[in-house]
Protein backbone atom coordinates (compact mmCIF):
# COMPACT_ATOMS: atom_id res chain seq x y z
CA UNK A 1 0.00 0.00 0.00
CA UNK A 2 2.64 2.40 0.86
CA UNK A 3 4.23 1.51 -2.14
CA UNK A 4 1.64 2.26 -4.57
CA UNK A 5 1.32 5.65 -2.77
CA UNK A 6 4.65 6.06 -3.32
CA UNK A 7 4.30 6.05 -6.58
CA UNK A 8 1.11 7.93 -7.21
CA UNK A 9 3.09 10.79 -5.20
CA UNK A 10 5.63 10.48 -7.18
CA UNK A 11 3.59 10.50 -10.60
CA UNK A 12 1.66 13.98 -9.10
CA UNK A 13 4.90 15.02 -8.88
CA UNK A 14 6.29 14.37 -12.31
CA UNK A 15 2.90 15.73 -14.40
CA UNK A 16 3.26 18.52 -11.95
CA UNK A 17 6.73 19.47 -12.61
CA UNK A 18 5.88 19.43 -16.36
CA UNK A 19 2.92 21.39 -16.61
CA UNK A 20 5.09 23.86 -14.43
CA UNK A 21 7.97 23.48 -17.37
CA UNK A 22 5.80 23.62 -19.90
CA UNK A 23 4.01 26.79 -18.76
CA UNK A 24 7.88 28.35 -17.41
CA UNK A 25 8.74 28.20 -21.62
CA UNK A 26 5.85 29.85 -23.01
CA UNK A 27 5.55 33.92 -23.54
CA UNK A 28 3.40 36.01 -21.46
CA UNK A 29 1.59 38.80 -22.83
CA UNK A 30 -0.19 41.42 -20.44
CA UNK A 31 -2.72 43.98 -21.97
CA UNK A 32 -3.46 47.11 -20.75
CA UNK A 33 -7.02 46.35 -19.65
CA UNK A 34 -5.02 43.27 -17.03
CA UNK A 35 -5.80 40.55 -19.28
CA UNK A 36 -2.79 37.72 -19.38
CA UNK A 37 -2.44 35.57 -22.06
CA UNK A 38 -0.23 32.50 -22.28
CA UNK A 39 1.33 31.59 -25.75
CA UNK A 40 3.58 32.14 -28.22
CA UNK A 41 4.69 35.84 -29.66
CA UNK A 42 4.79 35.63 -33.47
CA UNK A 43 5.69 38.92 -34.56
CA UNK A 44 5.55 42.33 -33.72
CA UNK A 45 5.00 44.44 -37.47
CA UNK A 46 2.90 47.63 -38.49
CA UNK A 47 1.77 48.41 -35.46
CA UNK A 48 0.08 44.53 -34.47
CA UNK A 49 1.38 42.54 -32.19
CA UNK A 50 0.39 38.59 -33.35
CA UNK A 51 -0.22 36.00 -30.50
CA UNK A 52 -0.96 33.08 -30.41
CA UNK A 53 -2.63 32.05 -27.17
CA UNK A 54 -3.70 29.25 -25.31
CA UNK A 55 -7.07 27.94 -25.93
CA UNK A 56 -7.99 31.55 -27.93
CA UNK A 57 -5.73 31.05 -31.09
CA UNK A 58 -3.75 33.48 -32.80
CA UNK A 59 -4.43 36.81 -32.10
CA UNK A 60 -3.35 40.17 -33.97
CA UNK A 61 -3.37 43.08 -31.04
CA UNK A 62 -2.37 46.80 -31.69
CA UNK A 63 -0.01 47.23 -29.84
CA UNK A 64 -1.42 50.41 -28.17
CA UNK A 65 -3.30 47.86 -26.36
CA UNK A 66 -0.15 46.26 -24.41
CA UNK A 67 1.42 46.97 -21.29
CA UNK A 68 5.02 44.68 -21.87
CA UNK A 69 5.73 41.33 -22.76
CA UNK A 70 7.49 38.42 -21.90
CA UNK A 71 9.03 36.42 -24.72
CA UNK A 72 11.98 34.43 -24.18
CA UNK A 73 11.13 31.02 -25.75
CA UNK A 74 12.88 32.66 -28.79
CA UNK A 75 15.64 34.97 -30.36
CA UNK A 76 14.65 37.78 -32.00
CA UNK A 77 16.00 40.54 -34.85
CA UNK A 78 14.05 43.50 -33.74
CA UNK A 79 14.06 46.73 -36.40
CA UNK A 80 13.15 49.91 -34.49
CA UNK A 81 12.06 53.61 -35.87
CA UNK A 82 15.10 55.13 -33.99
CA UNK A 83 17.04 52.49 -37.00
CA UNK A 84 18.28 50.53 -34.40
CA UNK A 85 18.96 46.45 -34.40
CA UNK A 86 18.79 44.91 -31.14
CA UNK A 87 19.39 40.71 -31.25
CA UNK A 88 17.57 39.86 -28.07
CA UNK A 89 14.37 37.86 -26.41
CA UNK A 90 11.76 40.53 -24.96
CA UNK A 91 11.69 40.72 -21.00
CA UNK A 92 8.40 42.41 -19.29
CA UNK A 93 9.17 46.14 -18.18
CA UNK A 94 7.52 48.18 -15.01
CA UNK A 95 6.54 50.91 -17.44
CA UNK A 96 3.37 50.44 -18.99
CA UNK A 97 4.01 50.13 -23.19
CA UNK A 98 7.38 49.16 -22.78
CA UNK A 99 9.61 46.18 -23.10
CA UNK A 100 13.09 44.89 -22.12
CA UNK A 101 16.19 44.27 -24.64
CA UNK A 102 19.35 42.57 -23.67
CA UNK A 103 22.03 44.95 -25.24
CA UNK A 104 25.92 43.98 -24.48
CA UNK A 105 24.49 41.94 -21.06
CA UNK A 106 22.45 44.89 -19.68
CA UNK A 107 18.72 45.04 -20.12
CA UNK A 108 17.49 48.39 -21.54
CA UNK A 109 13.75 49.57 -21.81
CA UNK A 110 12.12 50.86 -24.92
CA UNK A 111 8.70 51.70 -26.04
CA UNK A 112 6.67 49.04 -27.72
CA UNK A 113 5.19 51.44 -30.22
CA UNK A 114 9.37 51.69 -31.61
CA UNK A 115 9.44 48.69 -32.26
CA UNK A 116 8.34 48.22 -36.50
CA UNK A 117 9.06 44.64 -36.77
CA UNK A 118 10.60 41.06 -35.47
CA UNK A 119 11.91 38.29 -36.67
CA UNK A 120 12.33 34.87 -34.43
CA UNK A 121 14.54 32.06 -34.51
CA UNK A 122 14.77 28.78 -32.48
CA UNK A 123 18.76 30.07 -31.16
CA UNK A 124 21.74 32.61 -32.53
CA UNK A 125 22.27 29.80 -35.35
CA UNK A 126 18.73 28.43 -35.89
CA UNK A 127 16.47 30.28 -38.07
CA UNK A 128 12.80 29.61 -38.83
CA UNK A 129 10.34 29.27 -41.81
CA UNK A 130 7.48 31.26 -43.02
CA UNK A 131 5.71 31.11 -45.81
CA UNK A 132 2.62 31.74 -48.07
CA UNK A 133 0.28 29.97 -50.81
CA UNK A 134 -2.27 31.15 -52.97
CA UNK A 135 -4.82 29.46 -55.55
CA UNK A 136 -7.12 30.77 -58.21
CA UNK A 137 -9.04 28.88 -61.10
CA UNK A 138 -11.11 30.90 -63.97
CA UNK A 139 -13.16 29.41 -66.42
CA UNK A 140 -15.32 30.75 -69.58
CA UNK A 141 -17.98 28.21 -71.09
CA UNK A 142 -17.91 30.66 -73.89
CA UNK A 143 -14.23 30.23 -75.10
CA UNK A 144 -14.10 26.79 -72.97
CA UNK A 145 -10.70 27.80 -71.70
CA UNK A 146 -10.28 27.65 -67.94
CA UNK A 147 -7.09 29.61 -66.27
CA UNK A 148 -4.98 28.44 -63.37
CA UNK A 149 -2.88 30.87 -61.46
CA UNK A 150 -0.78 29.76 -58.26
CA UNK A 151 2.10 31.46 -55.98
CA UNK A 152 3.97 30.82 -53.64
CA UNK A 153 6.50 32.50 -51.03
CA UNK A 154 8.80 30.83 -47.94
CA UNK A 155 11.49 32.61 -46.09
CA UNK A 156 14.16 30.92 -43.50
CA UNK A 157 15.16 33.60 -41.27
CA UNK A 158 18.62 34.27 -39.37
CA UNK A 159 19.61 36.65 -36.49
CA UNK A 160 21.75 38.54 -39.55
CA UNK A 161 20.67 36.76 -42.77
CA UNK A 162 17.69 36.16 -44.62
CA UNK A 163 17.03 33.81 -47.86
CA UNK A 164 13.90 33.62 -49.72
CA UNK A 165 12.14 31.82 -52.50
CA UNK A 166 9.18 33.39 -54.77
CA UNK A 167 7.32 31.34 -57.25
CA UNK A 168 4.22 32.08 -59.76
CA UNK A 169 2.50 30.09 -62.59
CA UNK A 170 -0.61 31.26 -64.63
CA UNK A 171 -1.02 27.97 -67.12
CA UNK A 172 -4.10 28.09 -69.52
CA UNK A 173 -6.36 25.06 -70.09
CA UNK A 174 -7.62 24.33 -73.44
CA UNK A 175 -9.57 21.80 -75.55
CA UNK A 176 -5.90 20.40 -76.55
CA UNK A 177 -4.40 20.50 -72.97
CA UNK A 178 -2.38 22.88 -71.02
CA UNK A 179 -0.19 25.49 -71.55
CA UNK A 180 2.11 27.74 -69.47
CA UNK A 181 1.63 31.05 -70.21
CA UNK A 182 4.14 32.56 -67.44
CA UNK A 183 6.23 31.07 -65.28
CA UNK A 184 8.46 33.17 -62.01
CA UNK A 185 10.72 31.46 -59.99
CA UNK A 186 13.40 33.66 -57.36
CA UNK A 187 15.72 32.71 -54.90
CA UNK A 188 17.37 35.43 -53.03
CA UNK A 189 19.51 35.68 -50.07
CA UNK A 190 20.46 38.89 -48.20
CA UNK A 191 23.11 39.52 -45.29
CA UNK A 192 22.51 42.23 -42.71
CA UNK A 193 25.07 44.78 -43.00
CA UNK A 194 23.40 47.23 -39.97
CA UNK A 195 19.72 48.25 -40.03
CA UNK A 196 19.97 50.06 -43.11
CA UNK A 197 22.21 47.96 -45.70
CA UNK A 198 22.26 44.79 -47.04
CA UNK A 199 24.08 42.28 -49.42
CA UNK A 200 22.31 40.45 -51.86
CA UNK A 201 22.71 37.51 -54.23
CA UNK A 202 19.45 36.29 -56.56
CA UNK A 203 19.16 33.82 -59.10
CA UNK A 204 15.90 33.75 -61.03
CA UNK A 205 13.69 31.87 -63.80
CA UNK A 206 11.34 33.35 -65.96
CA UNK A 207 8.88 32.29 -68.90
CA UNK A 208 6.56 34.25 -70.75
CA UNK A 209 5.13 33.18 -73.59
CA UNK A 210 3.19 36.50 -75.05
CA UNK A 211 6.83 38.06 -74.65
CA UNK A 212 8.17 35.09 -76.89
CA UNK A 213 10.47 34.34 -74.13
CA UNK A 214 10.82 30.35 -73.79
CA UNK A 215 12.86 30.80 -70.86
CA UNK A 216 15.34 33.20 -69.14
CA UNK A 217 18.01 32.18 -66.60
CA UNK A 218 19.31 35.08 -64.50
CA UNK A 219 22.58 35.59 -61.43
CA UNK A 220 22.79 39.11 -59.94
CA UNK A 221 24.38 40.85 -56.99
CA UNK A 222 23.90 43.56 -55.50
CA UNK A 223 23.30 45.89 -52.45
CA UNK A 224 19.68 46.55 -50.78
CA UNK A 225 18.78 49.70 -48.55
CA UNK A 226 15.77 50.16 -46.48
CA UNK A 227 14.76 53.41 -47.96
CA UNK A 228 12.02 53.98 -45.65
CA UNK A 229 9.98 52.27 -42.60
CA UNK A 230 7.28 53.27 -40.53
CA UNK A 231 4.44 51.15 -38.35
CA UNK A 232 2.43 50.75 -41.56
CA UNK A 233 4.80 51.04 -44.55
CA UNK A 234 7.73 49.97 -46.20
CA UNK A 235 10.23 50.88 -49.01
CA UNK A 236 13.02 48.84 -50.07
CA UNK A 237 15.76 49.40 -52.85
CA UNK A 238 18.09 46.55 -54.28
CA UNK A 239 21.07 48.18 -56.74
CA UNK A 240 22.89 45.27 -58.72
CA UNK A 241 24.51 43.79 -61.94
CA UNK A 242 22.50 40.70 -63.47
CA UNK A 243 23.77 38.54 -66.14
CA UNK A 244 20.87 36.46 -67.76
CA UNK A 245 20.52 33.92 -70.49
CA UNK A 246 17.60 33.94 -72.28
CA UNK A 247 16.04 31.58 -75.18
CA UNK A 248 13.24 32.69 -77.60
CA UNK A 249 10.13 30.69 -78.74
CA UNK A 250 12.35 29.54 -82.22
CA UNK A 251 14.95 28.42 -79.68
CA UNK A 252 18.02 30.87 -80.43
CA UNK A 253 20.43 31.28 -77.19
CA UNK A 254 21.36 34.76 -76.24
CA UNK A 255 23.59 35.94 -72.66
CA UNK A 256 23.27 39.89 -71.66
CA UNK A 257 24.47 41.68 -69.28
CA UNK A 258 21.99 44.25 -67.45
CA UNK A 259 21.74 46.61 -64.11
CA UNK A 260 18.85 46.35 -62.13
CA UNK A 261 16.81 48.18 -59.59
CA UNK A 262 14.48 46.37 -57.87
CA UNK A 263 12.19 47.86 -55.44
CA UNK A 264 9.55 46.11 -52.92
CA UNK A 265 6.39 48.88 -51.10
CA UNK A 266 4.20 47.08 -48.36
CA UNK A 267 1.21 49.33 -47.04
CA UNK A 268 -0.34 47.66 -43.61
CA UNK A 269 -3.75 48.86 -42.66
CA UNK A 270 -3.43 49.15 -38.87
CA UNK A 271 -7.12 48.94 -38.50
CA UNK A 272 -9.89 46.86 -39.37
CA UNK A 273 -10.13 45.59 -42.39
CA UNK A 274 -6.84 43.65 -42.09
CA UNK A 275 -5.66 44.46 -45.93
CA UNK A 276 -2.34 45.14 -46.80
CA UNK A 277 -0.77 46.44 -50.57
CA UNK A 278 2.02 45.09 -51.70
CA UNK A 279 4.04 46.12 -55.15
CA UNK A 280 7.22 45.14 -57.13
CA UNK A 281 8.52 47.37 -59.79
CA UNK A 282 11.72 45.83 -61.33
CA UNK A 283 13.65 47.66 -64.12
CA UNK A 284 16.62 46.58 -66.12
CA UNK A 285 19.08 48.78 -68.22
CA UNK A 286 20.94 46.92 -70.93
CA UNK A 287 24.50 47.04 -70.30
CA UNK A 288 25.64 44.58 -73.43
CA UNK A 289 22.17 45.12 -75.03
CA UNK A 290 22.59 49.09 -75.67
CA UNK A 291 18.82 50.55 -75.47
CA UNK A 292 16.99 47.69 -74.10
CA UNK A 293 14.67 48.85 -70.99
CA UNK A 294 12.94 45.77 -69.32
CA UNK A 295 10.12 46.30 -66.55
CA UNK A 296 8.61 43.55 -64.23
CA UNK A 297 5.59 44.89 -62.15
CA UNK A 298 3.10 44.16 -59.70
CA UNK A 299 0.59 45.43 -57.01
CA UNK A 300 -1.03 42.83 -55.08
CA UNK A 301 -3.82 43.68 -52.40
CA UNK A 302 -4.36 40.93 -49.73
CA UNK A 303 -7.65 40.50 -47.54
CA UNK A 304 -7.15 38.48 -44.07
CA UNK A 305 -10.54 37.07 -44.16
CA UNK A 306 -9.82 34.15 -40.69
CA UNK A 307 -6.61 33.89 -38.86
CA UNK A 308 -4.26 32.78 -41.70
CA UNK A 309 -6.54 32.55 -44.45
CA UNK A 310 -7.03 35.55 -47.20
CA UNK A 311 -8.11 36.50 -50.53
CA UNK A 312 -5.92 38.73 -53.06
CA UNK A 313 -6.31 40.12 -56.40
CA UNK A 314 -2.92 40.92 -57.76
CA UNK A 315 -2.31 43.22 -61.24
CA UNK A 316 1.11 42.31 -63.27
CA UNK A 317 3.17 43.61 -66.13
CA UNK A 318 6.07 42.67 -67.93
CA UNK A 319 7.60 45.07 -70.55
CA UNK A 320 10.58 44.26 -72.96
CA UNK A 321 11.96 47.30 -75.43
CA UNK A 322 13.72 44.40 -77.24
CA UNK A 323 11.41 41.29 -76.79
CA UNK A 324 13.24 38.14 -77.34
CA UNK A 325 10.35 36.21 -79.65
CA UNK A 326 10.83 37.23 -83.40
CA UNK A 327 7.51 39.68 -83.72
CA UNK A 328 6.92 39.23 -80.34
CA UNK A 329 4.44 41.80 -78.18
CA UNK A 330 6.72 44.04 -75.75
CA UNK A 331 4.03 43.91 -72.79
CA UNK A 332 2.06 41.39 -71.17
CA UNK A 333 -0.56 42.38 -68.31
CA UNK A 334 -2.89 40.95 -66.70
CA UNK A 335 -5.58 40.46 -63.42
CA UNK A 336 -5.39 37.24 -61.38
CA UNK A 337 -7.32 36.30 -58.19
CA UNK A 338 -6.53 33.91 -55.60
CA UNK A 339 -7.33 32.39 -51.89
CA UNK A 340 -4.43 32.17 -50.06
CA UNK A 341 -2.56 30.51 -46.69
CA UNK A 342 0.20 32.12 -44.59
CA UNK A 343 2.39 30.40 -41.82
Amino acid sequence: MNNNKCVYTLLIFIVTFTMHVSAAEKDTLYLRNGQILIGELKEIAYGRLKFDADDVGLSSIKISKVATLKATTHLYRIETAQKTLYYSSVYPDSTAGHVGIKQEGQIISIPLLSILNTRYYKSASAGLWEGNLSLGYSYTKSSDIGRLNADAGFKYNLPKAEFATNMSEIVTQTDTGWVRENENLSLSGAYYLNYSWQAIALLNYQRNIQLGLKRRFQEGIGIGVNVLSTSNLRLKSILGAILNQEKNMENVNAATVEAGLLNTFTLFNLSKPDINISSTQNVYFGITQAGRIRHDGQIKVTWKVISDFSVNITLYDNYDSQPPGINAANIDYGIVFGVGYSF
